[in-house]
């Protein structure tokens, strides 16, 4: 008993005090003694010292990968090494229903190891695959996997802090350059270098930030020689002052034809290499359609902040009299509407959203999104009034340091600035920016009022937050005869208020914290091209063996956009969503449109999504995908593959495992029948960003 008390005491102070081991904080210390107990021994991660060895680990890692801190020591009877890798999701080989197909190689996770190497590996870095795969492209594959057999792979010939002088070889699907980096030292050594807002061709200077699986992110210092065709002159383009640092955009710094002939480029790429089947299967990606608007076009952002240092918080309360809250009631002094359990409850956030301005925020909003810090999500607005600035200077965002220490243990000199903003693309801190340009004038007016509001009763926060956004028209500009010239629109804050926005000569409601496209410049386009890859407008250049479809399933239906605007060319439209409040919002739009006559809209789980739909003809029916970022499941899929639909339409926020996807389905056989791709192009929902959005039609033959 006694040695057992022993055991848990040291095992607790492992799992909180040592900055090498980085255990899952839902893992007790009695539940590891209890594994020890069951399966005698506690295991370290092995390394990974042979290509056995690297095989077994990938097999492992398949369909998931992990956070930066999760489980680094493993519990073999007890605990599972639990990832989540959305592209290398297992699907079933097109030659059994129940067999599993070698996966798109796995994120790799980096290996321990003794001594000073240790404590890098200890980090559990993880390499996302499409830019591992954009690595090898640079690199070539028999370098990284010569590095591989030599277990060099980590190993990398820079320094961080180190500035090197490279030239720019290509501009990966994320946007970022890579750069071949020859080690001078040892020429036959070759590493890539990741470097945001470099082109092609620059001669470029680079700090080194983090070294990875071989390659290193680096920050442009210098461009030496700039690529004149490609670079833009100052003064050109959206001219966003925080470009450059912010890491919203990727392409500001190339004219719109460029970015959609790069956004082709990626769209080929995914197919090419992430599909996983015959490339004479695959036909040319055809041009990416543009976006009407280039700026201006974004209907809801989320600005992020951190709350102040505790020690500067303290102080301010003290000094305007207001109780400093106990550890356990900390949260209601909070000025909030909901918190974020609310929140993600709501459609899209949950299942992650392709936002480029919001995937940005990697330090708060999709920490507190994976229930990963506390925070909140804040009704801008909501707050308790305060009298005048909390802080001092041009704005109100600097503060006394009030105590505060820096890193050595040393009083902080200066004064801390508050910050609200989107994240910088190297640091992920949060920079504070003022008004964003790809939001629309509505929202970056009222995001300077709510940042005043914030700034004033900041002291008042103690969690970090995100303020939401959202364009709206007034419902009173809806009506015969009245058209998207004739809206009033106005900036919502709290994200439970319900939105009101047209699409063409329809109208849609839903939550303001849910998913709907934030450009609704291009939702007509995309809703007439989804119409026109269905319904063909000249037949004889594509003939079809089966008639025109008579009956829509609506898969990933959300509030209803494909379902309700495709209905007037259908008999009836089936629309299945997981999310029982998206359902909710798309019944309620089907009536305010007047076709809830043929619409019916239902909630089911991924594995019976098709369960409300039994007893429709394949030949009369056409069916609209719409996933999230990580794409359609197996059980999904397997379904789609039962009912055969004679055309299948499949948007995706992810062009990657919209390939892994469709290459699953172009090899299955289905009485005689298969899938063949018709058309492949992007859509460019989000101008100056890397993402694109893919649009690929599916014809049975």
């Amino acid at each position: 008993m006694l040695l057992a008390r022993h055991s848990s005491k040291v095992l607790q102070h492992i799992i909180t005090k040592s900055p090498a081991l980085h255990l899952n904080r839902q893992v007790s210390a009695s539940g590891i003694l209890r594994a020890m107990s069951e399966s005698s021994t506690i295991r370290p991660r092995s390394p990974m010292s042979s290509p056995k060895h690297h095989h077994e680990k990938r097999a492992r890692l398949d369909e998931s990968s992990p956070d930066p801190s999760s489980i680094s020591i493993v519990l073999p009877s007890s605990i599972e090494d639990s990832t989540s890798n959305s592209i290398s999701a297992a699907l079933p080989d097109s030659q059994s229903s129940s067999s599993i197909s070698k996966p798109i190689p796995a994120s790799v996770r980096r290996p321990q190891g003794k001594g000073k190497k240790a404590n890098r590996r200890n980090k559990h870095l993880v390499v996302d695959e499409v830019l591992w795969n954009d690595v090898q492209l640079l690199l070539t594959k028999q370098v990284c996997d010569e590095a591989e057999s030599q277990e060099i792979d980590w190993e990398s010939p820079l320094d961080v802090g180190m500035e090197v002088v490279v030239r720019v070889g290509m501009v990966g699907s994320g946007g970022d350059s890579l750069s071949l980096y020859d080690s001078p030292a040892n020429p036959s050594r070759k590493w890539a270098l990741l470097t945001p807002f470099a082109l092609p061709e620059e001669l470029i200077k680079v700090r080194v930030i983090k070294n990875s699986r071989m390659h290193s992110l680096a920050e442009l210092v210098e461009v030496i020689e700039r690529n004149d065709k490609l670079r833009l002159k100052d003064g050109q383009g959206v001219g966003c002052k925080y470009f450059g640092t912010c890491g919203g955009c990727q392409f500001q710094n190339i004219s719109y034809e460029t970015q959609l002939d790069w956004k082709r480029e990626t769209v080929r790429k995914a197919f090419k290499y992430f599909s996983n089947t015959d490339l004479s299967l695959i036909p040319d990606v055809l041009p990416t359609i543009a976006s009407p608007k280039q700026s201006g076009y974004r209907t809801k952002i989320t600005p992020h902040f951190r709350s102040l240092p505790r020690t500067i918080r303290e102080t301010i309360l003290k000094e305007k009299g207001i109780p400093l809250p106990s550890k356990k009631r900390a949260k209601a002094v909070v000025p909030v509407a909901g918190t974020i359990e609310e929140e993600v409850s709501m459609n899209g956030l949950a299942e992650g959203e392709a936002d480029p301005v919001e995937a940005i925020s990697e330090t708060s909003e999709k920490k507190e999104v994976n229930g990963e810090a506390d925070g909140v999500i804040v009704a801008a607005g909501e707050g308790s009034k305060a009298e005048g600035p909390a802080g001092h200077g041009p704005d109100g965002r600097f503060f006394p340091s009030c105590g505060m220490v820096d890193r050595n243990g040393k009083p902080a000199e200066g004064d801390f600035e508050f910050k609200i903003g989107f994240d910088e693309r190297i640091s992920k801190r949060v920079m504070d920016i003022e008004d964003c340009p790809l939001g629309t004038s509505v929202l970056n007016k009222q995001y300077a009022i709510e940042r005043r509001k914030v700034i004033d009763t900041i002291h008042l926060y103690s969690s970090d937050a995100t303020l939401i956004l959202r364009d709206a028209s007034d419902p009173n500009s809806f009506g015969p005869g009245k058209t998207a010239e004739d809206d009033v629109h106005f900036a919502v804050t709290n994200y439970k208020e319900t939105i009101h926005e047209r699409v063409g000569d329809f109208h849609f409601t839903f939550p303001s914290g849910s998913f709907f496209q934030n450009n609704n410049s291009i939702l007509i386009p995309l809703t007439d091209y989804v119409k026109h890859a269905i319904f063909p407008p000249s037949p004889q250049s594509n003939p079809s063996p089966y008639p025109p479809p008579t009956h829509l399933v609506d898969t990933y239906c959300g509030s209803g956009l494909f379902g309700i605007t495709l209905s007037p060319h259908f008999k009836s439209i089936t629309g299945i969503e997981i999310d029982p409040k998206s359902i909710e919002y798309a019944e309620r739009n089907a009536k305010l449109n007047g076709v809830d006559g043929k619409c019916v809209f239902k909630a089911g789980k991924s594995e019976d999504i098709f369960e409300n739909v039994e007893g429709l003809a394949w030949e009369d029916t056409a069916v609209v995908i719409d996933p999230p970022r990580k794409g359609c499941d197996q059980q999904f899929l397997t379904q789609l593959v039962a009912l055969h639909p004679q055309t299948v339409v499949y948007v995706s926020c992810n062009v990657h495992t919209q390939a892994r996807d469709i290459g699953y389905l172009l090899k299955q056989d289905m009485d005689g029948k298969r899938y063949i791709l018709e058309s492949l192009r992007g859509f460019d929902l989000f101008p100056q960003t890397a993402h694109v959005e893919g649009v690929a039609v599916l014809r049975l033959r």
